[in-house]
Formats: structure tokens, C-alpha cells, sequence
């Protein structure tokens, strides 16, 4: 007569950690040949996608409310943008009208010697300018720069100085720089890392229903 005592397997403990049945019936056999670690890797991506699936809509409410502010914007401004250019061309006109009834009547503004004349609704008055340059009708700056160059008045045009920051990336990458020389040069070094990413799958994640 046979005995089966002191020949059964080891058990192992479940490697998921959750009790489930699959590990649970199969808790005689050696980690490796479970389907522990596969049930453990499977829950762990739909607890993701979920998660995933919670962010994309978040992301498509924001958008979509987004779209309805700038929308209802739209309409403010509409209702007041032909009343705002109306009133701003009707005070050019009075303030174009200020000036030229100052200066026609301007010794009996200021008593022939005043350069201002204050009232209780205001002040006026005139006062030496200087020159003013700018780029003329039809040119831009790009142009002005090219033609004082080209005049030999390169003096008048500014350079502006700006670090290669992606020069001196690239020479940290291969070493070609102390990061102490750098950083008694005032630049911020912060040293390489693993930087996370997030993509939603926008197809995918439409319904709440889809796995």
C-alpha cells in the first residue's frame, strides 16, 4: 500500500499579494509556473488605464469649456467692439478739435508768456519734443539694420548677446565641460534624469466604455 505522506509540493505564498483565485489554485507549484505575476502585471494596467482613461476625459471637459468661454467671449466683445471704435473715433475728433482751438487762441490761453493753462476740468499746454525715428512706411527693422550696414553706420544697430545653450548642452553631454566652470560662470547646471511622460490615446479613451 502506497502512501502519499511527505510527498506533497511546497506551497509558495501568492506573489500578487491579492488572494486571487487563479494564484490560489495553483499555490503548489513553484512562482515561476503561476499565473501570479501575470494576473499582479494585468491588474496593474487596468488600474492605468483607468486612470488614464479619467485623465482624458478631464483634459477633453477642459477643452471643451474652454471652447465655450471663448465662444461666449466672442460674443461680449461683439456686442461692444462697433460701440468702443465709435467712441474712440469720436474723442479724436474733440481732442483733435482741443488742440486746434489751443492753438489758434493760444496767447489768450496762456497771457502770452505761459507754456499751460489748467482749468478745473483739465490742463493743456505745449512743450519742446525732441526728434523721433522709426522705421519709415513700408519698411521693417530687418530692412533699417541692412541699410545702415550697408551706409557703414553698423553702429547704430544692436547685437544682441545670448548664450548657446544648446552648444553647451551638448559639450556637458560629452564631457567637454566642468560643471564647476560653469556654474562660476552663473549658469544652472542640473544633472541628467528620468523624466516621465503621459500620452493619451485620444481614440481609445472616447467612450467610458471601451477596455
Amino acid at each position: 500500500m502506497e502512501s502519499n505522506v511527505g510527498t506533497a509540493e511546497p506551497t509558495v505564498a501568492c506573489a500578487c499579494g491579492a488572494g486571487c483565485a487563479e494564484c490560489g489554485a495553483a499555490q503548489a507549484r513553484p512562482p515561476a509556473e503561476t499565473g501570479c505575476a501575470r494576473v499582479g502585471s494585468e491588474r496593474a494596467v487596468a488600474a492605468l488605464q483607468s486612470r488614464l482613461r479619467r485623465l482624458a476625459r478631464a483634459e477633453r471637459q477642459a477643452e471643451r469649456t474652454q471652447v465655450e468661454l471663448d465662444s461666449r467671449l466672442d460674443a461680449i466683445k461683439g456686442l461692444y467692439t462697433g460701440r468702443l471704435s465709435a467712441l474712440g473715433r469720436a474723442a479724436a475728433v474733440l481732442r483733435a478739435g482741443i488742440e486746434a482751438f489751443c492753438r489758434a487762441r493760444r496767447r489768450e490761453l496762456t497771457c502770452g508768456g505761459s507754456k499751460s493753462v489748467r482749468t478745473p476740468c483739465g490742463k493743456v499746454g505745449f512743450r519742446r519734443v525732441g526728434p523721433t525715428v522709426a522705421c519709415a512706411p513700408g519698411a521693417d527693422e530687418e530692412q533699417v539694420c541692412e541699410g545702415l550696414e550697408g551706409n557703414g553706420l553698423g553702429r547704430f544697430v544692436r547685437v544682441r548677446r545670448a548664450p548657446e545653450w544648446a552648444a553647451i548642452r551638448r559639450a556637458v553631454s560629452k564631457g567637454e565641460l566642468d560643471p564647476e566652470r560653469l556654474r562660476s560662470c552663473g549658469v544652472h547646471l542640473a544633472p541628467a534624469r528620468e523624466a516621465f511622460y503621459c500620452v493619451i490615446d485620444r481614440a481609445r479613451t472616447g467612450s467610458p466604455r471601451a477596455q
